[in-house]
């Protein structure tokens, strides 16, 4: 007989899909973490972000996964009688939320948990939304609803997640009448044995694996690799978010003088980043802000360096010989540190590849990962 506790969670979109970044892989890797513990009910769209044709399986039913049931629903299908039927129809011991701002996959699930669940305890997971640089996105609009969500009591009684403390700060500036706070991280991903690949002299090879967007900060990039003197290849993977912002980069990129390369190549799979993260020698990402931040784990434990922002959890890296995060005021800083790690040669740079792969290997134990999750899943 099976005694697993149910969890039932929401998110706008899910595996197979991954143009969504980072709240699908956090999402993914929490239930392959616990799938023994939990039987996961996940209910998504049938689409991937910024796609409209649905995936090829059945839509609007339950199905079998790898280690979860999930749900996919059309367009047509995303109303009040669906979250009904779905609560209604199975006991849940706690929902998972994703997000803040959806309409269907964060707002409705909270307002029908309440209604139909009374008995299971509501999880919200921020997902980094409630940060400065997410708010400034449609500011007005984000303003006027969290004052709504506020005034109505949307959130009352209702638990929530943050993976880090500076997150939990934000929800108790932004949030009202919540029930408490778990902070827990996100569990990181399993690293699979990879070849890396040979650092050669006098020139650098960077990445970065982000959709194209102001808040993931390419242009800045881009205008930072500008000033070097080195040889750098620099290899831009992610979904275009904002055209208006990537046209603005291709202005930057058709204007970079000869020894500086860039390439952009599109959306990648996921079981293909961890081997093209390997063909590089450090992530270079100066984000205007992070929640997590998944490919900078993976590049961590991959042995692969980073170049930041400090607008990221990931801090005191030059301390760790695992990288370096740096202010985005101080771009002349980025600019000498980026065009004398292009002349280190391979033993060098394996010094801190190899530090790189201790601090990710520092920082986690799952075992510990695994009782905090539980206790918030309870």
């Amino acid at each position: 007989m099976n005694n697993k506790r149910k969890i039932l969670i929401f998110i706008d979109w899910f595996l197979p899909g991954y143009k969504a970044g980072g709240p699908v892989r956090s999402c993914a890797n929490m239930i392959e973490a616990l799938t023994d513990e939990y039987d996961f009910y996940v209910f998504t769209r049938n689409t991937d972000y910024t796609e409209n044709n649905p995936y090829p399986l059945p839509a609007n039913t339950w199905i079998q996964q790898n280690g979860f049931k999930a749900y996919y629903a059309g367009p047509d299908n995303l109303k009040w009688k669906t979250y009904q039927n779905i609560m209604q129809q199975n006991v849940y011991d706690a929902v998972y939320i994703n997000g803040i701002y959806s309409k269907w996959f964060s707002i409705y699930p909270v307002k029908a948990a309440k209604k139909y669940l009374p008995n299971s305890k509501i999880i919200a997971a921020s997902r980094g939304m409630l940060a400065p640089s997410a708010i400034q996105v449609k500011y007005f609009k984000k303003k006027i609803f969290l004052t709504w969500a506020n005034v109505s009591g949307l959130y009352k009684n209702i638990v929530f997640h943050a993976t880090n403390e500076t997150e939990k700060k934000q929800i108790e500036k932004n949030i009202k009448h919540y029930q408490n706070i778990v902070v827990a991280d996100n569990f990181p991903p399993v690293i699979k044995s990879t070849q890396k690949s040979i650092k050669q002299s006098d020139k650098l090879k960077l990445i970065c694996i982000a959709r194209i967007a102001p808040e993931k900060n390419q242009l800045y990039a881009l205008s930072i690799l500008k000033n070097c003197k080195t040889n750098i290849e620099y290899n831009l993977y992610g979904p275009i978010y904002d055209e208006a912002y990537w046209n603005e980069c291709i202005k930057q990129i058709n204007s970079m003088p000869a020894h500086i390369k860039v390439h952009y190549h599109g959306s990648i799979e996921p079981n293909r980043i961890m081997d093209i993260l390997c063909e590089h020698d450090f992530l270079f990402m100066p984000t205007r802000g992070e929640n997590y931040g998944h490919i900078i784990a993976e590049s961590l434990s991959l042995g692969i360096p980073v170049i930041l922002s400090t607008n990221t959890p990931w801090k005191n890296l030059q301390q760790h010989g695992a990288g370096y995060d740096i202010d985005l005021n101080n771009q002349q800083e980025f600019i000498e540190i980026i065009d004398r790690l292009s002349r280190l040669n391979h033993n060098e740079y394996m010094q801190i590849s190899n530090q790189a792969k201790q601090y990710f290997a520092n920082k986690y134990n799952r075992t510990v990962l695994i009782n905090e999750y539980k206790k918030m899943f309870g």
